[in-house]
């Protein structure tokens, strides 16, 4: 009897072990694991182009690893026929900087180095500088973030802070351009590629599409559409227009205001 309680009790010390073990393991792993730290990546445009595929804080490695692929493929395969596949994926804002409007009372204290308010935000998203500023009577901080950061949700948070008037992008992507538009369906890309000319970047008042789908391992070239020289669009063109619906929408109230 006394050898089966001793074994009881060394089963229930090593259960209790592999318990706190398990735990202490779990709470590593979710510590270790913070997307901030993987931003900013070696490609910018895969970077940016996932930031809005996937609508979240920073861009999910799945996502960017899957758009990296689609821009290799179009370069790989396309590059010498095609030469529009070198068009860039914008995203709504050079950087991932914002401004904030202060009030007199928060001005002071950033002033005198005691705004406190945004200390825990600052050291979560990484701040790199805070510029401030006084323009007509509005006082301005300008925020730079050392990764590529959804601006739009950082803004909504900066936004909540005691003080602060409003919180805007410091520098938003402006005027008509030859653009790559990018959609993800079914875990497969679709890429729209529009070169523009004219009087950009004011409006481009002409277009020249190439359509592109991804396979499960490859690149499908699906054709181009140049409304110059051919007044009716190809079959394809509806599933094509939608990503102009889709990109506009995304960035229309960025920040909380429209930029279109």
């Amino acid at each position: 009897m006394k050898n089966i309680r001793i074994l009881l009790s060394f089963l229930l010390l090593f259960g209790i072990y592999l318990g706190l073990s398990c735990d202490k393991n779990t709470t590593s792993s979710e510590a270790e694991i913070n997307p901030l730290d993987s931003t900013p990546r070696e490609n910018a445009e895969a970077e940016w182009a996932a930031l809005f595929l996937s609508g979240e804080l920073v861009a999910p490695d799945s996502v960017y690893n899957k758009v990296l692929l689609g821009l290799n493929q179009l370069q790989e395969f396309y590059a010498s026929s095609v030469p529009e596949v070198r068009i860039s994926f914008y995203y709504p804002t050079y950087y991932s900087d914002i401004s904030i409007m202060l009030d007199d009372s928060a001005r002071d204290l950033v002033r005198s180095g005691d705004y406190i308010a945004w200390d825990s935000l600052n050291q979560f998203y990484g701040v790199t500088q805070v510029d401030t500023l006084s323009i007509d009577h509005y006082f301005v901080a300008t925020i730079r973030f050392s990764g590529r950061l959804n601006t739009s949700l950082v803004c909504a948070n900066y936004n909540s802070l005691p003080g602060v008037w409003y919180a805007d992008a410091a520098a938003s992507q402006a005027g008509d351009r030859p653009k790559k538009y990018i959609t993800l369906k079914n875990g497969l890309l679709s890429f729209l590629i529009r070169n523009a000319w004219g009087d950009c970047p004011a409006g481009c008042p002409y277009s020249h599409y190439f359509y592109f789908k991804q396979t499960n391992d490859s690149m499908v070239y699906v054709g181009d559409w140049n409304p110059q020289t051919t007044e009716t669009p190809p079959e394809w063109w509806d599933e094509a227009d939608d990503m102009f619906y889709e990109y506009a929408e995304y960035f229309r109230y960025f920040c909380g205001d429209s930029i279109q």
